[in-house]
């Protein structure tokens, strides 16, 4: 089945917002309730974005099976590591790691969207013809959109590549920081 080609690439766009906005959703709880992300929290997050690079190609060089396939393979790779996080804390009395929303914890969220995305991309792949095409002509407000979008993302992958630097340094990161390891401000 033929899927237009603006309607795959309004559904990749969606897919860009859907996972930078989680992400930056994880720093705004991180920066407003002061809840620093652990090790697995931080490699979630990047595997997070990683997704998105996926659907980045697709957007801008024609949705392919091989643009697919590397948002599939980061989204296997982010949900083991929400799977390790939700295992460490599944006994009773083990304690948990940060806040809950609707009852479930950061990192169960993110197993089930991860689980939901690898799904979605495997139904995409199952029932697209792919265009051999190499280009698309976007208008000036569809490059707008476009634009903004990569640059939101941008924005955020930045502001986790630093915020690992400010909680890490150049060492590993705690297994629970209580703390940043650069302080700019004391």
């Amino acid at each position: 089945m033929m899927i237009k080609k603006d309607t795959i690439i309004i559904i990749n766009l969606l897919g860009i917002l859907g996972c930078t906005i989680i992400s930056s959703m994880a720093l705004y709880i991180q920066f407003v309730y002061h809840e620093l992300p652990c090790q697995l929290c931080q490699l979630q997050r990047l595997g997070l974005l990683a997704i998105v690079y996926g659907y980045i190609l697709n957007v801008l060089y024609m949705p392919k099976p091989f643009h697919y396939a590397i948002s599939t393979l980061a989204a296997i790779f982010t949900s083991f590591i929400s799977l390790r996080q939700i295992v460490l804390h599944i006994v009773p009395n083990s304690g948990e790691y940060g806040s809950s929303i609707l009852g479930f914890h950061l990192y169960t969220w993110l197993f089930i969207i991860c689980t939901a995305i690898i799904i979605w991309d495997m139904f995409i792949l199952s029932i697209c013809e792919f265009d051999r095409t190499t280009g698309y002509k976007y208008s000036r407000g569809q490059k707008v959109i476009i634009n903004s979008c990569i640059g939101f993302y941008l924005l955020i992958l930045v502001i986790n590549i630093v915020n690992i630097f400010f909680e890490c340094g150049f060492s590993q990161c705690p297994e629970n920081p209580t703390n940043y390891f650069i302080h700019l401000f004391k």
